[in-house]
């Protein structure tokens, strides 16, 4: 074996040492969690997903939208005829300007 052959194959067995070492050791750095209905999401088809400047997420779904802080959903939905609530389920556009108020598009307008 030539030297310019055994370096390589050198070099070849330590990419391979880094990159499974590197899947291995990344695969624990990652800590998902998964909510549903049960844990008090609104519906199970999520459309869009938002986080404000204060952490908190907003989740788009076609039962409403949820505001998620860490631990507990509320959810926020359209009834017909009462102007205190969101115009449409499900929400098009989520969107936080620099002040911070939170704005959402609908199909029927837009709501904050």
């Amino acid at each position: 074996m030539t030297s310019i052959s055994l370096l390589k194959q050198t070099i070849g067995y330590l990419l391979l040492f880094m990159v499974l070492s590197n899947n291995l050791v990344g695969a624990n750095s990652n800590n998902f969690q998964n909510y549903s209905k049960k844990q008090g999401l609104a519906h199970t088809h999520v459309l869009s997903i938002f986080q404000d400047s204060k952490g908190f997420l907003w989740i788009d779904t076609f039962g409403g939208l949820n505001l998620f802080n860490g631990s507990t959903f509320q959810i926020f939905t359209s009834k017909y005829g009462d102007t205190t609530t969101i115009s449409s389920n499900p929400t098009n556009v989520i969107f936080e300007d620099k002040e911070g108020l939170m704005w959402f598009g609908t199909e029927y307008g837009l709501n904050k």
